[in-house]
């Protein structure tokens, strides 16, 4: 089966950030390796992004920094509350994701910022791996920079969910 849109399942820790008006989005693959790792598959799904995802990371960085967003090396200072941290090259720049929750069947990632907070799930259950985002904007410039990089966010999450299947296929 292909990867395809989802709806994340209830028992995913990312359900306890929800509220309404915040925004959901999931993607499942069913053809994952059998015997793949949570930490694999973050490793697999999050870390590995083509090169024009890069650039596009690049561009982002370079327009929010001066706003005051959070953006590349720069964008956040390990705190004693931080157990783990995930780190991305992104065209020349370090990007940090910190570890938030870690459970047998997910890992789940993210950060909090002026304009919106975000987590991004990986979780796997008997029906399939999800690759799942929760944001929650804060006031309209939240909003407008979400509703931005939409079409950007959906396919790059798409096609990380894309990656756990071809991992089953390397």
């Amino acid at each position: 089966m292909a990867v395809s849109a989802a709806i994340l399942p209830r028992e995913s820790a990312l359900w306890a950030h929800f509220s309404p008006g915040d925004f959901i989005d999931c993607y499942r693959a069913t053809q994952v390796p059998p015997d793949m790792d949570m930490d694999t598959a973050v490793r697999t799904a999050i870390l590995k992004m083509p090169e024009w995802v890069s650039l596009l990371m690049d561009m982002r960085n370079r327009i929010v920094g001066p706003l005051g967003l959070k953006a590349g090396k720069h964008s956040r200072q390990k705190t004693a509350a931080d157990k783990e941290e995930i780190e991305v090259k992104a065209h020349g720049e370090r990007i940090v994701f910190a570890i938030r929750e870690r459970y047998e069947n997910e890992i789940i990632l993210g950060e909090d910022d002026k304009h919106l907070d975000f987590r991004v799930t990986i979780f796997r259950n008997d029906s399939g791996w999800y690759v799942s985002t929760w944001v929650h904007p804060h006031a309209w410039y939240g909003w407008a920079y979400l509703y931005t990089i939409m079409p950007f966010h959906k396919l790059i999450m798409k096609l990380s969910a894309k990656r756990l299947e071809a991992a089953a296929r390397a």
